[in-house]
């Protein structure tokens, strides 16, 4: 039995029992070919990268959003993405009138141009194998604004570090605020990201899958 993430480990084990024999090997990803300039980015600009559906929790990031745009006019969310909830979001947009600060962008292939130009990414799903696109945004340079959910955000987010861990959506709005208008802090979360590559390089991942299957052979 393998576990992307320790939290994982930590719940089957209360549930099933403590082994010894359960590794935590999570995702690895490659540093981009280019690296972030901070130059370069909206200040306010939030992205996500989701399917369209509900249990992504994207009402409660558009929601959200509706204070953001409260205290910064300009302030703008990309949503990339598929799915069959796609009108049900949009119809939250325009009742919320956030037509000219949320958009629905549509699928990209563009992952880390996308993350790149942004000043932070919004997750807000119900829950999470592993959460993939906070490690894709980190590995941009891009910090983390994301609920504290099962499984994944709390493995790679450091709070207050490369990004927030967040409890609610009136705080999820808060430190989308504290990015967009605090420079300092934007810069400081977006160097703290390199740090992911620590625990999860390509190279520490294959390590680990090499140590594994030596043990088993």
């Amino acid at each position: 039995m393998v576990f992307l993430t320790e939290e994982q480990k930590s719940d089957f084990s209360k549930e099933f029992g403590e082994r010894s024999s359960y590794p935590v090997i999570p995702h690895g990803i490659s540093k981009p070919d280019i690296e972030k300039d901070n130059a370069k980015v909206n200040p306010h600009l939030a992205v996500t990268l989701s399917r369209y559906h509900k249990e992504k929790g994207l009402e409660e990031a558009i929601n959200a959003f509706r204070k953001v745009v409260d205290v910064i006019p300009d302030a703008r969310y990309e949503i990339y993405g598929v799915g069959e909830h796609e009108k049900y979001f949009q119809e939250l947009i325009e009742e919320l009138n956030l037509t000219k600060n949320i958009e629905l962008k549509g699928f990209t292939d563009n992952k880390i141009e996308v993350y790149q130009k942004a000043a932070c990414s919004i997750l807000t799903s119900k829950s999470e194998g592993f959460g993939l696109t906070i490690l894709e945004s980190l590995a941009a340079g891009t910090p983390v604004t994301s609920y504290d959910i099962k499984y994944g955000p709390k493995d790679m987010i450091q709070d207050e570090k490369n990004g927030f861990l967040v409890k609610d959506q009136n705080e999820l709005s808060d430190k989308i605020i504290k990015v967009m208008t605090e420079e300092k802090t934007r810069i400081r979360l977006s160097k703290n990201t390199k740090s992911i590559f620590k625990g999860f390089s390509h190279k520490v991942y294959q390590k680990a899958w090499y140590k594994l299957l030596d043990e088993l052979t």
